[in-house]
This record gives C-alpha cells, structure tokens and sequence, in this order.
C-alpha cells in the first residue's frame, strides 16, 4: 500500500500511526522495507501531517521535493539519506516522482537480540537538535550505501533462516555509515564556518596564505612557484647578510 493512500487527513489531534497500519503486508514484526517508487506513486501528491510510532529511513536515489518535521521546511533530492524520528509531525510534498528506499523499524526492533548492546541514542541521527535530518552524498558515499541498501532488500525479500536477525545486523551497519557520514558533514561545515567567520574578523577578503598557495601549486606574474619565490627571497636575504658580515 502506497503511504499517501493509507494516510488521510481527519479532524482533532493529529494521527499517529502504527507501523503494520503503514505496511499491513510487513511478514517481520517491527521491520518493513519499501520501494519509494510505490510508497509515493502519484507524482505531486501531498501526504498530510501525521506521525509514526516507529523510525524511518528514506534512500533517495533520484526525484526530489519537499519535507516539513516540526514546523521546519527542507529540500530533499538525490542522492540523500533522511530520517525520521517517532512522534515527530511531518508531511511531504512531491514535486518529481522519487525512488529509492523506505526502511520502518521500532526500537525493539533494534534492540531484541539479548547480544546487542548499542542503543540508538548512541547513534546521533534521530531528533537531532540543530541540524537538518539529511544527509547529501557525492557519488563515492551513493555508490556505498546503495550497495548496502541493495542487500538489505535482498535479504528482506528472502526467506532464509534467521532473516530477521541478519536484517537487524545490516540495519547497524548502515546507521553507523550514516553517523559517520553526519560527522564527516558536520566536520566540514564546522571548518567552512570557522573560516568565514575569522575572515570576517579581519576583515579582508579571503586570500591564499603563501604556504596554501605553495600546496596549490599557485604561481607568481613571472610564472614562478610561490613556494620557490620564498625559498629565493630567503636565499638573498642570507646572501646579504653574509656580504655584511664581511666588510
């Protein structure tokens, strides 16, 4: 069942659903796989505001729209991961027809292996408080997760012994990936705005050091290495030096 269909809007406090009302056809208990082609098949349509009693992953391999969590509005397009927490409000708008992956799963879910100790608060994507609940890829990271996601719907559409298990062990595997994507995201923002703002502090327009401009390769007018005027420039220095040292 498609999730703009299984969704309607009604009167009063807004709903929260229930995984199996989500996926009624899910054959593991607390953990349900889509295809987001079949989850939003009606290019341009609105789900309304609702909320889920379980987690969400989205795998966006193509398309793109709109999200709104909590009041606030984000972009979503491919390729991208974005998650989703229990009792937040959302609603999506789809503006080109997306695909990908949808993964559901409650937090028994993760957890009901008696060897497993990692909680999913130790894993700091879910109601993040100060960043968007995205994260944007380059190809490298894509090829990765797509492959990952790509054996977890095999897995998920098999019937092997154990699949649930195996299921869990993989929906590990990619919430520590998708942590160390954030982090490798957060990192990069954190030393994009440092720069700005110490640029701004001193109050000039952002230019090359000589050292940055040496490991860049950047030349001088007289098409001569930065590094190699530096090293020349020193080198005269002490030539003077010597000479007056003589006299």
């Amino acid at each position: 069942m498609a999730e703009s269909d299984s969704i309607s809007v009604q009167p009063g406090p807004i709903r929260v659903y229930t995984l199996p009302e989500i996926v009624p056809g899910a054959d593991i208990t607390d953990f349900a796989l889509q295809r987001l082609e079949s989850s939003f098949a009606n290019i341009h349509r609105h789900v309304p505001p609702h909320r889920h009693d379980h987690y969400q992953l989205w795998w966006i391999i193509s398309g793109h729209g709109s999200v709104t969590i909590d009041t606030c509005q984000y972009t979503i397009s491919a390729p991208m991961l974005y998650y989703l927490s229990p009792g937040q409000v959302h609603t999506t708008q789809i503006s080109a027809s997306l695909s990908g992956y949808s993964i559901r799963f409650t937090d028994a879910f993760f957890r009901s292996d008696t060897h497993e100790q990692t909680q999913l608060a130790e894993l700091p994507l879910f109601y993040p408080l100060d960043v968007a609940p995205l994260i944007p890829m380059n190809r490298h990271q894509a090829a990765s997760i797509g492959a990952l996601l790509r054996t977890i719907e095999q897995e998920y559409h098999s019937e092997l012994v154990d699949r649930a298990s195996v299921l869990r062990a993989y929906l590990h595997i990619l919430l520590v990936q998708a942590k160390r994507l954030r982090q490798h995201l957060t990192t990069t923002h954190s030393s994009e705005a440092s720069y700005l703002l110490t640029k701004k502090i001193m109050g000039r327009e952002a230019a090359p050091s000589a050292l940055a401009a040496a490991k860049m390769g950047n030349r001088s007018p007289d098409n001569e290495p930065a590094y190699h005027r530096l090293s020349q420039g020193h080198a005269r220095h002490g030539r003077r030096v010597d000479r007056d040292a003589d006299r």
